[in-house]
């Protein structure tokens, strides 16, 4: 999937009114949701334990002209519960399902029940299908 030349790479999504309308194509960034501006900033809280998977995500993160990702990294899943519900806005969550505090589908319940309206996109190593299909089904906004 590519985007244009400093655009948004818009992904597939379970709750298309989120940043897109529900038209969608991958040679084009999709149009912004009815009377929203696409945001300039958006906050990320990215949970990952490990150190080179998190480099990545920021560095790809970074080589993004518009939006601005403004990334807060923690490594455990109790403090992304901490961060969430300390006040801090996030506009979305990465979220790695294995982590020294927690494994699985629950990891990512675990941090919904806490922010229900917060968009989490789970990423993991793991190619399963099945799985992909029931982390969405309970509620993730996708799954890279």
């Amino acid at each position: 999937m590519s985007a244009p030349q400093g655009g948004m790479v818009v992904l597939p999504s379970q709750t298309s009114a989120w940043l897109t309308d529900s038209r969608h194509d991958d040679s084009v960034v999709a149009p912004v949701a009815a009377n929203r501006s696409p945001p300039n900033k958006v906050h990320v809280l990215l949970v990952e334990d490990d150190p080179g998977d998190a480099g990545l995500v920021k560095y790809a993160l970074g080589q993004s002209r518009s939006p601005t990702f403004i990334v807060t990294h923690v490594v455990m899943l109790a403090a992304a519960i901490d961060a969430v519900t300390n006040g801090t806005t996030f506009d979305v969550v990465l979220l790695d399902l294995s982590l020294p505090d927690s494994a699985g589908v629950a990891t990512f319940s675990r941090l919904q029940a806490v922010a229900p309206h917060l968009p989490i996109v789970i990423m993991t190593g793991l190619d399963d299908p099945e799985f992909a299909n029931h982390a969405l089904e309970v509620g993730a906004q996708d799954y890279l």
